[in-house]
């Protein structure tokens, strides 16, 4: 079972450096769910980077105030890089889980239409009003 471009995996922070962060990925089972460290497992885990404007929002100017050394961290797996390597982001993993599921088109066309009826109806209503009474 390989990793997904765009999910959300596991690791461990194995290495620190200025340009950003090496993370071991949990390994997957054969369902492609993932399953702890053992030393059977880990030679079936893979380790990839997140570089230090992926590790969060704005500027930072020491990763250490961010991360440590040996930390659990989720992280989006965005592929490979021009040489090869694995690419992760801790920041963007952070939004995916706190980012709420998208409404698809037709829930969205019918909530809107439904406004739109109530709208009209109170117009009408309004309008009908207007127009029995008299004028002096």
């Amino acid at each position: 079972m390989d990793y997904i471009v765009g999910e959300v995996y596991e690791g461990i922070i194995t290495g620190i450096t200025q340009f950003g962060v090496f993370v071991e990925l949990f390994p997957l089972n054969e369902k492609g769910g993932q399953i702890p460290f053992t030393p059977e497992t880990k030679k079936k885990s893979v380790s990839g980077m997140v570089h230090i404007s992926e590790i969060a929002e704005g500027f930072i100017k020491d990763i250490n105030e961010f991360v440590k050394e040996g930390q659990k961290v989720n992280v989006k797996y965005l592929g490979f890089n021009a040489q090869k390597k694995i690419t992760l982001s801790i920041k963007q993993a952070v939004a995916a889980v706190n980012t709420p599921p998208q409404q698809n088109f037709e829930d969205m066309l019918k909530k809107f239409t439904k406004g739109t009826e109530e709208k009209l109806g109170e117009y009408r209503r309004r309008a009908e009003g207007k127009g029995n009474k008299k004028r002096r």
